[in-house]
């Protein structure tokens, strides 16, 4: 299983490994965001289940509330060009393969021509939809789509297996380009740096990042079923890590003062 199949499922793993992600900035806080919303859609869309068709609605809802707020549309189609013109430059190169890259840059430029053509706008079928919208409008309101609440919302849960699916795949089409950019610019993000060892001396670590090379995700790598978990926080300048444990959920957690072994990657 490759690296970018695991990170399109529900929790980013690496086969073993627990991945838990600070973004830098506020573009790939968005983005990961929206990666986050279309995985919750892809996991449900397909299921049989009332309860999954509901899941799925509420995971489309979002992503058309968040990508109506900001222009995520615009963020990515700039991301894109940026990767353009950085493959563009390797063509030169004799080190670098030259299908891979060539199948890279198709893919690329696929992506940013559909983001740039005027007449996609994302979400727009969702936005127009008098069901969606009825739905939308009691999402605020704790327990407010019960079947008393939204009659039509209940009628429709009602339907078939079949005829469920088909009404989401609909409204999930309308989002299809913008899905599909947002997993290529997230594999190219998470692939952009070599994993390293590091050590947090009693459970803290400190880390300088690079100026000339402003990092954008900042990933670590845990052992799935170590007994603690990281703490990021930071900034474009510098970040810290500590390393909590929790014996049972009603307690804080508390500071590990031990040394952890982890592996690190800062994604450019």
């Amino acid at each position: 299983m490759t690296d970018s199949d695991n990170q399109f499922g529900l929790f980013a793993e690496i086969q073993d490994k627990a991945i838990y992600e600070l973004p830098i900035n506020e573009r790939v806080r968005n983005f990961l965001r929206l990666e986050f919303l279309f995985q919750l859609v892809d996991y449900s869309i397909d299921k049989s289940t009332d309860w999954d068709s509901r899941q799925c609605v509420n995971s489309l809802i979002e992503i058309s509330d968040l990508i109506s707020r900001t222009d995520i549309k615009g963020e990515l189609a700039k991301e894109i060009d940026r990767h353009i013109k950085l493959f563009q430059s390797f063509q030169k190169n004799p080190d670098v393969d030259s299908k891979v890259l060539d199948g890279m840059l198709n893919n690329l430029e696929d992506a940013h021509r559909q983001l740039t053509n005027p007449t996609y706008q994302p979400g727009h079928v969702l936005r127009h939809d008098g069901l969606i919208n009825s739905i939308r409008q009691r999402l605020s309101i704790a327990g407010g789509t019960c079947n008393f609440d939204l009659p039509s919302y209940h009628h429709w849960l009602r339907k078939s297996t079949g005829e469920r699916k088909f009404q989401l795949n609909n409204w999930a089409g309308d989002l299809k380009y913008m899905h599909e950019a947002i997993k290529l610019v997230m594999v190219i993000l998470r692939t952009s740096a070599e994993v390293t060892k590091q050590a947090a001396k009693e459970g803290f670590f400190q880390y300088s990042l690079e100026q000339n090379r402003p990092a954008q995700l900042i990933r670590i790598l845990l052992p799935i079923g170590d007994p603690y978990f990281p703490e990021i926080s930071g900034g474009k300048h510098r970040f810290s890590v500590r390393f909590l444990e929790q014996n049972n959920t009603q307690e804080r957690p508390s500071q590990i003062k031990r040394t952890i072994d982890f592996e690190l990657q800062c994604c450019t």
